[in-house]
């Protein structure tokens, strides 16, 4: 078996860095709200990985804040340049994943594609890539935890 090895991402002006001893769980394109707006970009391009495949990262150079009343995930900009460097995720029954947004990673050809887009009916633009294109929270939901616990199983 190949051994795996990690990779780099860091804000825009480098102040924040954060390495992975491991490629991504998964990596999915979101179109909702909250995503647009903390990633301040038409839609998010992001990567998720178990937490205990993150190397520790400076979290005193980030401001962390959360954007729903359920305390599930919260997302970190970075205090220099207030660009997105990282979410983290409390979901229950699940282990502790970060989120990182792809376009931070230095070398991102080496991320794997991305597998859906979810809340595809909050989009700003219309994108043409070939993958399924899932409506309303519920169903998006659903395909992203799909494609996480899927790509969990079979990584284990």
């Amino acid at each position: 078996m190949a051994m795996q090895t990690g990779v780099s991402s860091q804000c825009s002006c480098g102040a924040v860095v954060i390495n992975t001893v491991d490629m991504p769980i998964c990596r999915a394109f979101c179109h909702c709200t909250i995503c647009r707006e903390f990633n301040k970009t038409d839609y998010a391009d992001v990567s998720v990985f178990h937490a205990k495949n993150v190397e520790p990262f400076d979290e005193s150079k980030i401001e962390f804040k959360f954007y729903k009343k359920q305390k599930l995930v919260s997302r970190g900009c970075c205090i220099k340049c207030k660009n997105p460097v990282v979410e983290k995720a409390n979901i229950p029954l699940m282990p502790k994943l970060l989120i990182i947004p792809s376009a931070n990673f230095i070398e991102i050809e080496k991320l794997p594609d991305p597998l859906v887009h979810i809340c595809y009916d909050k989009r700003v633009v219309d994108v043409e890539v070939d993958l399924k294109k899932h409506q309303g929270f519920v169903a998006s939901q659903l395909a992203f935890s799909t494609a996480l616990i899927t790509n969990m199983i079979k990584r284990s």
